[in-house]
């Protein structure tokens, strides 16, 4: 397939209402991934229905529903985006550090009210890295709740003392279409700094998480093979 035709198959998904952009990753001449950035004023499945649609009717290309993958873009005030709840945040329940011989283990449990999610993270056991496994394996529960939609990565964790107050930071990164967003977070450490930096981690992230909530049930469904006929 040439170059100018995949072309005309990515503008024609960046028309489906919802998506703001939309490349199509070509493997021996046919469709290996269809990759979607939508905002959140449409659920990632009716994204994808349309997807398939659009590719099977305009060009009588099939495209397995599995191969079509949807990610929420964020914005302060999303248009036509279904209202977020403003009180909305998940929550820091539990963690839980252990080691194994050179190996530690941190296991966060965060809540959004609804549900509980855990998050773990390995890392090489030296002291330092125990802040920043507990706020890597905080990201990969966050990941679990709000369906791996939100591309968050840690970028830096730090320890710090304000007046007599020790203090846990955090450098979380959100990418998004044309560059990335840093977000920083920072949370007390008189309670301990593992439970510090897991507050520190929820602080800068959960500002962006209210407009996803729309975004989080899962992409995966049946698709009937004679639907498109």
């Amino acid at each position: 397939m040439q170059d100018e035709n995949v072309r005309v198959m990515e503008l024609d998904l960046q028309r489906i209402v919802g998506v703001q952009d939309a490349r199509i990753q070509m493997e021996d001449g046919a469709i290996a991934e269809v990759h979607v950035v939508a905002d959140a004023s449409r659920r990632p499945k009716m994204i994808v229905r349309d997807a398939i649609t659009m590719l099977f009717a305009r060009h009588g290309i099939r495209v397995p529903h599995q191969k079509v993958s949807v990610a929420g873009s964020v914005s302060p005030n999303p248009e036509g985006s279904p209202s977020a709840d403003p009180t909305w945040r998940i929550r820091f329940s539990s963690v839980q550090v252990t080691r194994d011989g050179e190996t530690v283990r941190a296991r966060v449990e965060l809540s959004d009210g609804d549900r509980t999610a855990p998050g773990t993270a390995d890392a090489l056991a030296t002291r330092n890295n125990q802040v920043r496994v507990v706020a890597e394996a905080t990201l990969a529960a966050i990941r679990d709740l709000t369906a791996g939609l939100v591309p968050l990565y840690l970028e830096e964790t730090a320890r710090c003392t304000l007046g007599r107050l020790p203090v846990v930071l955090a450098h979380v990164v959100l990418l998004r279409p044309g560059g990335e967003c840093s977000l920083v977070g920072s949370c007390p450490a008189d309670e301990g700094r593992l439970e510090a930096a897991a507050g520190a981690v929820l602080d800068a992230v959960n500002r962006i998480l209210p407009p996803y909530r729309a975004l989080e049930e899962e992409v995966e469904y049946a698709v009937e093979e004679d639907s498109l006929e």
